[in-house]
């Protein structure tokens, strides 16, 4: 079976915008293109970060996600169990995407 992190796009150090104020944290994140509607969805998780609870208390937030690859807007969801906040956007990713000669 495949590591789970093999299907990764990224993995690495971001900076997560949230109401102006900037949080810097570890993510993983992946994407694919959606045929039915022609768009790029992407989509993870951040590394354990409670230094986010007190601005996002539980709910979901539009934030910016900056990665050394790129910038996009996200949204930013629930908390599980392992302290992680669920990342999602659609679009051009924060990270690069190879493309096809």
């Amino acid at each position: 079976m495949a590591d789970s992190h093999e299907r990764s796009d990224y993995i690495g150090p971001a900076r997560l915008t949230i109401d102006g104020r900037d949080f810097d944290v570890d993510i993983e994140l992946r994407g694919f293109f959606q045929p039915i509607d022609g768009l790029y969805r992407w989509y993870g998780r951040t590394r354990p970060a409670p230094q986010l609870s007190e601005v996002l208390r539980g709910g979901r937030t539009k934030a910016t996600l900056k990665t050394p690859c790129g910038e996009s807007s996200t949204t930013v969801g629930d908390l599980d169990f392992w302290g992680r906040y669920r990342l999602e956007g659609t679009g051009r990713p924060p990270f690069h995407l190879p493309t096809s000669a």
